[in-house]
């Protein structure tokens, strides 16, 4: 895959940005902000704006999702933070799959929940998950589930986390033909999976967080699979014209606007003090 880069969106820490469009003639960008300002511990929850044909956030459009009815405490509590992990149609109406981290003396946990919603403002539960303690869903795609195990938690506050998939109802540990290496202090994402239509595959975006002599940073891939167990020519996405100022991008998310592909990202470290950025996709 080959990406383009075209601007930043005008959201200063939008975090896992995630993009629903042409919905009753209007285009949505959904993301998670920080909601308290405290230095101490931040708690974030999930935002949508409005935005125009040429990506710009409509003046005034910023709305909170409201998930008290899962959580009474959810504005409340300085513990409890919501990510959204994808959205798209189901049944007629917007779905929205999304993650509630609770935080309690740095002991992390989550639920996860797909909701639906014809206006944003009513919900209901379409699924909750039952998954185990340390499990982390990104998708949930033609009912097979895609998250990642954490399997170490002494380095990093997110330690190692590292794909583990339910295909057909059965566990798997997918095999990756090139760059998924486990017991590497590597932290694995899948972003987004799609179907090629011309041939019998998918194909998957997902992303690496990688041990650097600094810190960490996240790389982006993709790769092609016929049963979500074997993932073959796998590559690190090619960036065209990419700012100095954005040394490595994460969380990528791929979405269709008029007639066209588009990845939105966040960079550099990790979409906490910076702009998602917007790339056209030229190479699929």
């Amino acid at each position: 895959m080959k990406i383009s880069y075209i601007k930043n969106i005008n959201i200063n820490g939008l975090r896992f940005p995630k993009i629903l469009t042409n919905y009753n003639n209007k285009n949505y960008i959904f993301g998670s902000l920080n909601y308290n300002n405290d230095k101490f511990k931040i708690k974030y929850l999930i935002n949508m704006y409005e935005f125009d044909d040429e990506f710009n956030i409509v003046e005034n459009s910023v709305n909170i999702i409201n998930l008290k009815f899962i959580d009474k405490n959810y504005f409340s509590d300085i513990n409890i933070s919501s990510w959204i992990r994808d959205v798209g149609f189901i049944d007629e109406k917007i779905y929205l799959l999304i993650e509630l981290k609770y935080n309690e003396n740095e002991n992390l946990s989550s639920k996860f929940y797909k909701l639906t919603t014809l206006n944003f403002i009513n919900f209901e539960i379409y699924t909750k998950y039952n998954l185990g303690e340390t499990d982390l869903l990104w998708l949930d795609y033609n009912n097979n589930i895609f998250k990642s195990s954490i399997t170490k938690t002494d380095i990093f506050k997110w330690g190692q986390y590292e794909f583990n998939f339910i295909i057909n109802n059965k566990n798997i540990n997918p095999i990756f033909d090139k760059f998924i290496e486990n017991n590497k202090l590597q932290g694995q994402i899948i972003h987004n999976i799609y179907s090629l239509y011309e041939e019998d595959f998918d194909r998957v975006i997902y992303s690496i967080r990688h041990k650097t002599l600094k810190y960490f940073e996240y790389k982006i891939y993709t790769a092609i699979t016929a049963d979500y167990k074997y993932f073959l020519h796998s590559e690190e996405i090619n960036i065209e014209h990419k700012p100095e100022i954005i040394d490595w991008l994460c969380y990528p998310f791929r979405f269709k606007f008029n007639e066209e592909y588009y990845l939105i990202c966040n960079n550099n470290d990790f979409g906490k003090n910076t702009y998602p950025s917007l790339f056209k996709i030229i190479e699929d």
